[in-house]
């Protein structure tokens, strides 16, 4: 039988403990990110019913979003808005996800979002907009930290 010296035994239970958490986050990285696509669904769902019950817990309480008037808002201003009827939207509201890169426990989403307005300047006027979304996997769950999106006219090429 071989001897080992006590130092090199507890290196050896060192870098295998190591290679078992390791395993384990790769395993989380995979189940987290197929979670994504279902987390970005619920919170185009929970708009669609005004159901803040849900945003709450799909959106971080630091939530930082642009605004169609080109304001940048809080999670509860966001609230707000949804409260006076600001985001409503005709059925056949779209996004498409274009890219998703994974940062650690970070995802940026970017794609787009077509919709129909039932308020405002542009009510009833089918609208494109380019957007990224900002994920953190945190507790088990995905929650939004950051939305930017800016109407443009697919139409129109600049380069």
């Amino acid at each position: 039988m071989f001897k080992i010296a006590k130092p090199l035994l507890l290196l050896l239970l060192l870098v295998l403990l190591l290679a078992c958490g390791l395993a384990q986050a790769q395993e989380l990285d995979a189940r987290a990110r197929q979670q994504l696509p279902q987390a970005a669904e619920a919170v185009g769902r929970a708009i669609r019913a005004h159901d803040l019950v849900a945003l709450d817990k799909l959106w971080s309480p630091k939530l930082l979003v642009n605004s169609p008037d080109n304001s940048v808002l809080t999670r509860d201003q966001v609230f707000g808005a949804i409260k006076a009827g600001m985001l409503d939207y005709e059925q056949g509201t779209t996004f498409e996800l274009e890219r998703a890169e994974f940062y650690g426990n970070v995802a940026v989403t970017m794609g787009e979002d077509t919709y129909t307005p039932t308020f405002g300047p542009e009510k009833g006027k089918r609208l494109h907009r380019r957007a990224t979304n900002i994920w953190q996997y945190s507790d088990g769950a995905w929650v939004l930290i950051a939305r930017q999106a800016t109407i443009y006219d697919p139409a129109v090429k600049h380069y």
